[in-house]
C-alpha cells in the first residue's frame, strides 16, 4: 500500500493517525486538509445511517407484504 492509500484508508475507516508510518502521516495530513477544504476529486462524506427500531422494520415489512398479499392487506388495515 502506498502512503497515500494508507492515509486514505485511515481517514475512511477511522484508523488513528499515530498508527501510520511517517510518510503515511504526512499524506494523512494533506488528504485531511483537502477533504476539509472540499477540493475536487475527494470522496463525499458518507452520511450516518440512523438505526431503525424493530417496530419500524416490522411496519415496513407489513406494508411491503400487504402490497402483494391480500390476506395481510386486510390484516394491516384492521390493526394499524
Amino acid at each position: 500500500m502506498t502512503p497515500d492509500q494508507e492515509a486514505a484508508y485511515a481517514l475512511d475507516y477511522g484508523v488513528s493517525r499515530s498508527d501510520l508510518s511517517m510518510a503515511a502521516q504526512m499524506a494523512y495530513d494533506r488528504l485531511l486538509s483537502e477533504r476539509e477544504a472540499g477540493l475536487p476529486g475527494q470522496p463525499e462524506p458518507v452520511p450516518e445511517v440512523r438505526a431503525r427500531s424493530s417496530s419500524e422494520v416490522g411496519n415496513g415489512y407489513c406494508k411491503c407484504s400487504s402490497a402483494v398479499n391480500r390476506k395481510y392487506a386486510l390484516h394491516s388495515r384492521t390493526t394499524g
